[in-house]
Formats: C-alpha cells, structure tokens, sequence
C-alpha cells in the first residue's frame, strides 16, 4: 500500500469556490448529483470538515435516498483506492494517511450524515430548538388535504348564510363544479401559493361595471350609439349596440351601488352567452369595438372589465380562500397541529423572529 494514493478528481470542481455561493444549471442526468456528491468528498478530503457540518438538503425522498447511497459509495471508493494503492491518471486528490483517516470517520458516523429533505430539515431544527422556533413541546402532524378540508367545510357553512355577499358566486361555483371539485380547485391554489391570471378585484370590476355604457348613452341620441353609428358597418352597426343595450341595466344598478356579486354573475351570464355564429357576446363585442381607432375609449373600458371580473373560482381564490386559509391556521395553532408545509414557513419565522439570530448562530456553528 502507498502512503499517498491518487484518486479521481472531477475537473468541474476547479470551477467551485466553496466559499462563495454557486449555482449548477444542466439537464436531467448530466452530472449535477455527480458533481454534488464529489462536492461533499472534497469538503472531507481538501477542506477537512466533518461531514456532520456539511448539510446536504434536496427536493424528495427517492432524491435523499439516491443522494444518500451516491456519497456513501464515493466514500467508500476512496478507502478502496488507498487500500489498494490505486492511483488515477489526470486530475486528482491525493489521498494521504490522514486523509483516508477523515474518510473513514465519515463513514463511520454516515447515518448521521445531514442529508435530507427539505422538510425533514425543517422539522428536524423546528423540533430540536422548540424554544426559540417559539413552538409547542409537543405538536402532531396533519394531513394538509384533510385539515385544509375541514377548515374549508366550516367556512362554507359561514359564507352560506343569507346576508353574506359571496353566497351567489359560491352557489354558483358548487352547482357548475361541484362542492368536490371546488374544494379541490381550492386547496391546490392554497399549495401554489399565487393567484390566478388576470387576478379578480373587487374594486377594479365594479369600476368597470360603473364605466359601462347606460340606456341614455345607447339611445338614438346618446354619444355612444353615434359612435357605434359612425364605427361600424351593416350587421356589427345592428349587433353591438343590442349587444350592450342588454348590459346597461347592470351598469346603472351597479352607479345607483346595489349589491355587486349579483351583478357580477349577471355580466359573467351575458359575457358568456353566444349569439349567431357561436360567438359569446363579449367576444363578440371586444372583436368590433377593438376594429375602429375612434371606439379605443370603450373598448379600454371592455378590456378593464374582461381583465378584473375573472371568474367564479378567480373570485373565491382572492376573496374566500384567505377567509379559509386563516380558519386553518387559527384551528392549527390552537390544536398544536402542522401540515407538511407549515415545516418550512414555521422556520422561515422562527429565524425572522426576534430571537432568529441565536437560531441562526446555531445553524452557522453546526453546518459550516
């Protein structure tokens, strides 16, 4: 046996400042976990760490797994090298007496080798420094679909009532999907975490709705019939005018301030309905208006609308998820319950707390 073996070094280490943040961009089966798992070996080998300060975390549990077993054998392909005396040809660590000491003792201590998930990262730090995580000693791990269900049952039974203002957009959302699908169609934008494309307002719809045409406008001798009048040629000079007589009614109710989700169902109900040619009115209205440079002013404000009134699951992602998801969250801190994902926003304000800088401090000490 040699006193110093040569093993191999990938190249693309030479391009990794390990002291400075990197990141590795390729496709699917390229070499990122490759380069991950000689990453590590370096760190052991070249920088003498101790491979419980090495914190390895990834995306899913076959991926821990994987990477796991990965760094597991290049440790162990190291000690096998040295005992054999075998030396690589190009680029390489040399493997001397101490170095072959470090690798054996991560091998020793792998099982409690820092690789994981995120979450069980998470969890594991939320649940060792329950103190200054600000959490209970004790808390149980929910279900998310099941308790987001629950929170969401409870609130429905609330927003059903006969004075609440949502009550026709819900009605009108279960009897078009269904309570199944809406509270599927719920639960996956609470887990995305955004909010749908154009997002609904309150306020910019009932503007718009306010900015609508009325009967006096659409009269023989109103502007906006003169417009229409001078813009359009034979059959869109007959249809768009019907078309928009038949929203004037919500847009006066709507000045005069009668409740809005009523009316907002009653534009959906005439955006949506098709006319001749299986055209639906508000195509069939943004199609013409938008021809004519002298008709641009109304075809904004058309525009405004189509853009803020969304629809009936847009309305209840902005207006009744928040009402649900903070049920939730009330009903999970009074229980001590988490869901998976509550693991990383539990850390994330445990360190933007105020004692987040002693949690950070600890992590720093213990994961170089």
């Amino acid at each position: 046996m040699s006193e110093i073996v040569r093993v191999a070094r990938p190249p693309i280490l030479d391009r990794i400042d390990a002291t400075k943040h990197i990141v590795i961009e390729a496709s699917a089966g390229t070499g990122k976990t490759y380069t991950l798992e000689h990453l590590v070996l370096s760190l052991v080998v070249a920088r003498e760490v101790p491979l419980e300060q090495i914190l390895v975390v990834t995306f899913t549990e076959k991926a821990t797994r994987e990477m796991r077993e990965r760094v597991r054998a290049t440790l162990r392909r190291v000690l096998d090298a040295y005992d054999r005396g075998i030396d690589a040809q190009g680029s390489s660590w040399a493997i001397d007496e101490a170095a072959r000491r470090r690798v054996a003792e991560a091998l020793a201590v792998f099982d409690r080798a820092p690789i994981s998930t995120i979450h069980a990262f998470c969890q594991r730090i939320i649940t060792e420094n329950a103190f200054d995580c600000a959490r209970l000693l004790r808390q149980e791990q929910v279900e998310s679909k099941e308790a987001f269900g629950r929170a969401f049952r409870e609130e429905l039974r609330v927003a059903l009532i006969d004075d609440e203002p949502l009550r026709p957009v819900i009605e009108l959302a279960a009897t078009t999907f269904g309570i199944g699908r809406l509270e599927s169609s719920l639960y996956r934008w609470y887990q995305e975490r955004g909010a749908p494309r154009p997002e609904f307002s309150r306020e910019h719809a009932d503007a718009a709705l306010r900015a609508l045409p009325d009967r006096r406008d659409l009269g023989p001798a109103g502007l906006v019939s003169r417009l229409l009048d001078d813009a359009l040629s034979r059959n869109p000079k007959k249809e768009v005018p019907a078309r928009l007589r038949a929203l004037a009614p919500i847009a006066e109710a709507a000045r005069t301030g009668a409740p809005f989700y009523p009316l907002l169902l009653e534009f959906w109900a005439w955006a949506e309905a098709e006319a001749p040619g299986k055209t639906t009115n508000l195509g069939y209205v943004r199609k013409y208006l938008g021809r004519a440079e002298r008709l641009r002013p109304l075809a904004e404000r058309f525009e405004a609308l189509a853009q803020s009134a969304g629809s009936a699951v847009g309305v209840l992602v902005a207006e009744l998820l928040p009402r649900i998801v903070a049920r939730l969250i009330g009903r999970k801190n009074e229980r001590g319950h988490f869901d998976f994902d509550d693991m990383l926003s539990m850390l994330r304000d445990a360190l933007l707390s105020e004692g987040g800088a002693a949690l950070v401090a600890e992590l720093r000490r213990r994961y170089r």
